[in-house]
């Protein structure tokens, strides 16, 4: 983990703790999960302007909490968040490739 990597799951991992807290709920179920996942992920753009593309865990994340909602189905949301993934992979590999070739 280097850059602000720490700091990004710093800010999500807090507000999706506080999203579950503020649910209410006496178990932390999908919706539930869900709901807190998508507020988490709002707070985080609140405090960083990291967004999809910026080669950051957001590359990966957003799509994740955006198909959970949408969908509500886990298996859907880790997809997303894996072609989330691969892109990000592919951004940084050019990158370190031009690096390289100079």
């Amino acid at each position: 983990m280097g850059g602000t990597s720490g700091a990004l799951y710093s800010i999500y991992l807090s507000a999706l703790a506080q999203g579950i807290a503020q649910s209410n709920a006496p178990k932390v179920t999908l919706p539930v999960f869900s709901k807190a996942a998508s507020f988490a992920l709002q707070a985080l753009g609140k405090y960083t302007p990291a967004r999809v593309g910026d080669r950051t865990l957001v590359d990966a994340l957003d799509p994740f909490v955006n198909e959970l909602s949408e969908s509500q189905n886990l298996w859907k949301a880790v997809e997303a968040a894996r072609e989330g993934y691969d892109s990000f992979v592919g951004l940084t590999n050019v990158v370190e490739l031009r690096k390289r070739q100079r």
